[in-house]
């Protein structure tokens, strides 16, 4: 059975992931733990954690909107715009590519997940109510009748007051994080994060709708494998691979040419004379494919070669 990958592959592949160049950059960690069908794994995993959130969230919601809030999934997408290399049209389905961070709906904060960066938003609507209730801007007993609040900006102090919210939404997606790591609100400006993110493993966006307050939600962006696991070091563990994998390494001594009669008549005893004449350097192949020339030598007793060049252009018989 033929391999996989030829020697040239090989040594493609590991000459690029040694390189920083743009060949390197076509072999990206995204691709390497399985490009595709990774975005569509997480894209599974994200929305199964999300749909444990729920019932938190709507406990949280509830609390804070003063008012019976039922929460849902809408849907949990790979952000293409963290993934290396240009899918052009070949860009998985669901694959989202925010340009922003939805502040112009959204007060966004940042937040660790253990020592993972991540953001949580929740939409203005949302946000405005919450603040209100706690100012008492809006009175218990005129909830119900209450209209949607007015969208505009938060102050400070109100931003510190919804803290209290986002802080209780954190915890809520801590408690579904795999070996519930330490989750807390940062001080970081969320663009800058944004900006700053790590580009792999590749980011997640899963967003929750309400029911009850049409348009509002909540979500939350992070590092896929903050809720599954990946492959580690990928990159680093496929080149130990290669270094490690064995190839057998010949030497020439020389060629000749001989017609069948002639070799089916040839006896122990014959003398066959190669065409590499004294002092012509030996071919050293690799796997196969000639890739050094080499002068013969002794070398504590053993017969050795050494290399002299390396043999250039693809065409090397």
């Amino acid at each position: 059975m033929e391999p996989v990958l030829t020697q040239e592959e090989l040594e493609a592949i590991y000459a690029a992931m040694q390189s920083e160049g743009p060949a390197a950059a076509h072999i990206n960690d995204f691709e390497l733990t399985g490009g595709h069908s990774f975005a569509k794994k997480a894209e599974a995993r994200w929305t199964e954690c999300g749909k444990e959130m729920t019932g938190r969230i709507e406990s949280i919601l509830t609390g804070a909107l003063g008012r019976r809030v039922r929460a849902e999934v809408l849907d949990a997408l790979v952000l293409e715009d963290n993934i290396p290399g240009d899918y052009g049209d070949d860009m998985p389905d669901g694959m989202a590519k925010p340009s922003a961070i939805d502040e112009d709906t959204s007060v966004v904060f940042s937040f660790s997940v253990g020592t993972a960066p991540a953001l949580v938003g929740v939409d203005k609507m949302v946000a405005r109510r919450f603040v209100d209730r706690r100012t008492g801007a809006i009175l218990l007993e005129d909830e119900d009748d209450q209209d949607e609040p007015s969208l505009k900006a938060l102050t400070a102090l109100e931003m510190r007051l919804l803290r209290d919210l986002i802080a209780d939404l954190v915890e809520a997606f801590g408690a579904i994080t795999p070996g519930r790591p330490r989750v807390a609100i940062e001080e970081a400006d969320p663009r800058d994060l944004w900006a700053a993110r790590p580009r792999t493993p590749a980011w997640m966006l899963i967003r929750f709708a309400l029911t009850k307050l049409p348009g509002a939600g909540v979500w939350f962006r992070g590092p896929a494998n903050l809720l599954m696991p990946m492959p580690k070091r990928v990159r680093e563990l496929m080149r130990a691979h290669l270094t490690s994998t064995p190839v057998r390494v010949a030497v020439e001594l020389g060629r000749f040419n001989v017609s069948v009669s002639q070799l089916w008549q040839m006896q122990p005893g014959a003398l066959i004379q190669l065409e590499t004449v004294v002092g012509d350097p030996l071919r050293v192949t690799v796997g196969g494919l000639p890739k050094l020339l080499g002068e013969p030598m002794v070398s504590r007793g053993n017969i050795a070669v050494r290399i002299q060049e390396r043999i250039k252009g693809r065409d090397n018989k």
